[in-house]
């Protein structure tokens, strides 16, 4: 094949689907961190009502954010397991 590897589209999209894990990952994780920035902001009275209504907010938009990001790791697991070979394996 002129120096190209043979792989099977199941595998490649094993990685794709790893991809979209580490994207969806990166959204959890600022998702979490606005929602510990605004807590953190809640010094006195006056401000910690509207910063712990924000970081409640956050809390919840991290929780949405992470069902998302759970269900595409067992799609990415799923995809690697039903191709069987070790570099869908790798993406899993």
């Amino acid at each position: 094949l002129g120096g190209f590897i043979e792989v099977r589209v199941g595998e490649v999209a094993a990685h794709a689907y790893a991809g979209a894990v580490r994207g969806k990952h990166v959204l959890v994780e600022k998702a979490a961190a606005e929602a510990a920035a605004h807590a953190a902001l809640a010094t006195d009275a006056e401000s910690s009502e509207l910063a712990l209504k924000r970081a409640k907010r956050w809390a919840v938009e991290s929780e949405l954010r992470f069902e998302s990001l759970s269900e595409a790791v067992d799609r990415c697991r799923l995809q690697a397991a039903t191709e069987g070979s070790e570099w869908a394996g790798q993406a899993a």
